[in-house]
């Protein structure tokens, strides 16, 4: 009954908890993402390790589920690691970035750093060319 109850407060937590008997077949790519993320909580972590959790969503669904991660981070303190291959999926909430070529650091800081960064714009002009 234990797991049943932290199920549900973690639907709550996320705003789903309408979502509870609803085929997930039936889910938008958002409200999918959403799902996935209270599954994981579910283990009650001390770091959320996310793959692409913006990928193949809308501007707004993108916008929801970062502001969730923001929620997560600033209220709750829950460390997010996030692995993107879409510079523009990267949510301003980072306190810290760090870019792979072929599996090795590149650059690694703030954002705002990393991003202005050349090599980074090497990177992404190359990805652009390659891509």
């Amino acid at each position: 009954e234990d797991d049943w109850r932290i199920a549900f407060k973690n639907l709550q937590l996320l705003g789903i908890e309408g979502f509870k008997n609803r085929a997930v077949g039936k889910l938008s790519g958002g409200e999918f993402q959403k799902v996935l993320i209270a599954r994981a909580l579910t283990q009650e972590p001390e770091i959320l390790l996310l793959d692409e959790p913006l990928a193949n969503l809308d501007v707004k669904s993108r916008r929801k589920v970062n502001d969730l991660l923001t929620t997560l981070n600033m209220e709750y303190g829950l460390t997010t690691v996030f692995v993107s291959h879409d510079i523009h999926a990267i949510p301003e909430i980072c306190t810290r970035t760090i870019v792979l070529d072929q599996g090795r650091i590149v650059c690694q800081g703030e954002l705002e750093t990393v991003l202005s960064s050349s090599i980074v714009k090497q990177l992404w002009q190359r990805g652009k060319k390659h891509g």
